[in-house]
């Protein structure tokens, strides 16, 4: 199936549904990441059933991902996982990207081999 779901059209639909505001969860690691759900908001910025919200979903979806494209690093290594929220009353966007880093400590220790064989023997 095609995807001809465009961001003219998706706002029209949106606008229509009574949408305000929709935010994208996201989320990746290893190598792959996702878009883990799309929210609805009302001009209250109440909830909206996305039974309620007359659009394919996993079209709009599609429309989220290239925005995530070129910003940080959020699903390769240790990933990451953000929010991607679009204002459809003032047509902004605002996306707030979390990426995960690994630490690594490092401690030394040390002694003589005489005391390690000693504690073995007991």
């Amino acid at each position: 199936m095609s995807n001809d779901l465009t961001w003219q059209k998706a706002l029209i639909i949106l606008k229509d549904s009574g949408v305000k505001k929709i935010i994208i969860t996201y989320s990746g690691c290893g190598d792959s990441g996702q878009i883990n759900d799309i929210i609805y908001f009302d001009k209250e910025g109440e909830l909206i059933d996305h039974e309620n919200v007359d659009i394919d979903h996993f079209n709009l979806r599609d429309l989220c991902y290239p925005a995530l494209e070129g910003i940080e690093d959020w699903y390769n290594n240790d990933g990451g996982d953000g929010e991607y929220t679009i204002n459809l009353e003032t047509m902004k966007y605002d996306i707030v990207n979390n990426v995960n880093y690994m630490t690594q400590q490092t401690y030394n220790h040390s002694g003589f081999l005489k005391k390690l064989i000693k504690e073995t023997e007991d």
